[in-house]
């Protein structure tokens, strides 16, 4: 069958993403469908997010028999307009949406939006291709375990499909299903023009309430063997990529694993530098030294709140001493930290967010990232906020930020205002301004970055990004 791919982007632009990880959702898909000798075709409309007439158009001129689009909270209205735009154009495409958002909300999507023929729940590499074969063969799709759909004007749900134990059976993502090539940036910096992504794990163990990857993935972890792992880094190397990032929610989880990845690449000699999140109570010195060593160059931490009290409400089952103790050892090893951060908890105070907006300070981390406390369907705080009457049925399409809408929170604005300020005072401290310097001029990494980004007249990117915190 002749099948188009979307990774649906949360506007039609015309605008391109200014950085974007690439689509490993629809990648996967689209090489499972390629080795099943079905036409496939990937659009990343995250990335270059066109008008809805340009992506439809480009779309109906690939003459779909089935249309996948992968979506999120925050890309559920587009997906639906296009949707609509082709099915008005060509009744007879078949219409699939898959990823986070449809799971959550298959049946409200199915009775509102009569365009949209299948949901595709939870993981879609097993799910996807039985769906296309039994539509192309006409057979009866309560046989396909993990869909929902209509018929005979009702919804019928199959039972869930069991998640894949074994991700080693999975064939490494085709990258030349896609048209775009990808850069590495944060902040505005360029890191990398040979960039992708890569998976060595999927699930997640905990429950924090601002997360759905647990709920999505039935808290349960699955791990890629590292000799799969190094293989993949390996044809990443030999087609000419030079940074990665691990995109695992949990890719620390087994100590014992990650240290034989990263003996392993060292071993082999491969030449990639990545990039990746980390728990703090999963990181020990060793470990954070072979990944070091591996070429980890840059590593995320979710600290989340410099108060215990509010850790325990997010169900982050740490403390903040874990991510001081950790913090330390990886800039012992030499890692770039970046630290992120949840505020706006309905029973955290004025005072307990300052002291969360000043720790980057405390434990001196490259740069933080502030966030709002959001829910979204399938979160644990969008159920709680349901089940307290502070959101409605129809809200189900939009991410909600907390503080709109519990009486308890400190007003968004003026959070707003309290991490605008915060970026200012980290930004300003002549401490934090002489150390960057030294250890700019110090690193072998951070010279290239900064010669790549002058070369490439990047700077007005960092410029921007700057900008906005001034404004």
């Amino acid at each position: 069958m002749n099948i188009v791919l979307v990774n649906v982007g949360s506007k039609f632009g015309p605008v391109k993403a200014e950085s974007a990880w690439p689509p490993l959702g629809i990648v996967y898909l689209g090489t499972i469908l390629k080795n099943k000798f079905h036409e496939v075709t990937l659009f990343d409309h995250g990335f270059e997010q066109i008008t809805l007439k340009k992506l439809g158009d480009s779309i109906l001129n690939k003459n779909p028999d089935i249309v996948g689009l992968s979506t999120l909270t925050s890309s559920g209205i587009v997906a639906a307009k296009l949707s609509e735009y082709l099915k008005d154009r060509n009744p007879d495409i078949k219409i699939v949406w898959g990823g986070i958002h449809a799971t959550f909300n298959d049946k409200r999507i199915l009775e509102k939006y009569p365009f949209v023929d299948y949901i595709v729940r939870k993981e879609g590499e097993q799910t996807f291709p039985e769906l296309v074969d039994t539509i192309e063969k006409e057979r009866n799709l309560k046989d396909v375990t993990g869909i929902s759909f209509r018929a005979n004007g009702e919804i019928f749900s199959t039972p869930d499909r069991p998640l894949i134990r074994d991700l080693d059976v999975l064939p490494f993502p085709d990258r030349d299903l896609l048209e775009f090539k990808y850069t590495s940036e944060i902040n505005g910096i360029l890191f990398s023009k040979h960039f992708t992504s890569i998976l060595s794990s999927r699930g997640c163990p905990f429950s924090c309430r601002f997360c759905c990857c647990s709920s999505f993935l039935d808290r349960l972890w699955r791990a890629r063997s590292p000799e799969n792992v190094v293989e993949e880094l390996e044809l990443l190397e030999s087609e000419g990529y030079k940074q990665v990032l691990f995109a695992d929610d949990n890719l620390t989880l087994n100590e014992k694993r990650m240290i034989k990845i990263c003996r392993m690449i060292k071993k082999r000699k491969i030449n990639i530098e990545w990039f990746c999140e980390g728990r703090t109570d999963q990181s020990s010195f060793e470990m954070l030294k072979w990944m070091k060593k591996a070429g980890c160059r840059v590593i995320y931490f979710g600290v989340e709140s410099a108060s215990d009290k509010v850790l325990k409400y997010y169900n982050k089952n740490l403390t903040f001493s874990h991510t001081m103790s950790t913090v330390k050892k990886a800039r012992k090893v030499g890692l770039e930290i970046i630290g992120t951060y949840v505020i706006g908890a309905p029973m955290e105070s004025e005072k307990e967010m300052r002291k969360t907006i000043l720790s980057p300070h405390k434990l001196k981390i490259d740069f933080p990232q502030f966030n709002i406390f959001a829910a979204t369907p399938g979160t644990p705080i969008w159920r709680e906020l349901s089940d307290k009457g502070y959101i409605k049925d129809d809200d189900w399409e939009k991410q909600i930020l907390v503080p709109d809408v519990h009486p308890d929170c400190i007003p968004k604005e003026k959070i707003l205002n309290m991490i605008k300020d915060g970026y200012k005072q980290f930004i300003n401290r002549a401490s934090f301004i002489g150390e960057q310097v030294l250890k700019t001029i110090t690193s072998s990494f951070r010279m290239r970055v900064l010669l790549m980004n002058i070369h490439n007249e990047n700077m007005r990117n960092v410029s921007k990004f700057y900008e906005e915190i001034y404004e």
